[in-house]
């Protein structure tokens, strides 16, 4: 009984040793993707949007969730529209939106893992794992 004492505090010891070092390690990266623009991890979209602000200075950089058919008004003539999600879904109106968009000379990026809808059926556009 004399002699545990010992073992008790050399356990106790490399436990504080261990909870210090993983304290004191740095963060993980959360690898969820968000695409937002609040979020510094690896998938969001920060730095993204602190780029276009710099690149396009003077110009107008808009942030919206809405539906390509809910900025039909919005959009003006020869602006680009840049989508960046998981994946892209679009329906009847907002791919005739997106395309009449394009065909007036607006650039067009859409940045998704996968492809659905009639955009999809439209351009012929598959996409695999």
């Amino acid at each position: 009984m004399k002699g545990d004492w010992k073992y008790i505090l050399y356990l106790s010891l490399a436990f504080g040793l261990f909870l210090t070092v993983k304290l004191m390690e740095p963060r993980l990266y959360d690898w969820t993707p968000t695409y937002a623009i609040e979020d510094k991890n690896p998938f969001g979209a920060y730095v993204l949007n602190e780029l276009l602000q710099d690149l396009f200075k003077g110009k107008k950089v808009a942030v919206s969730n809405r539906t390509i058919y809910e900025l039909k008004d919005s959009l003006k003539e020869g602006e680009s529209v840049i989508i960046l999600t998981h994946s892209f879904r679009s329906e009847k109106e907002d791919t005739e939106v997106l395309l009449q968009h394009a065909e007036k000379g607006a650039s067009v990026f859409i940045g998704a893992e996968s492809f659905y809808g009639k955009l999809a059926d439209t351009l012929k556009l598959s996409t695999y794992d």
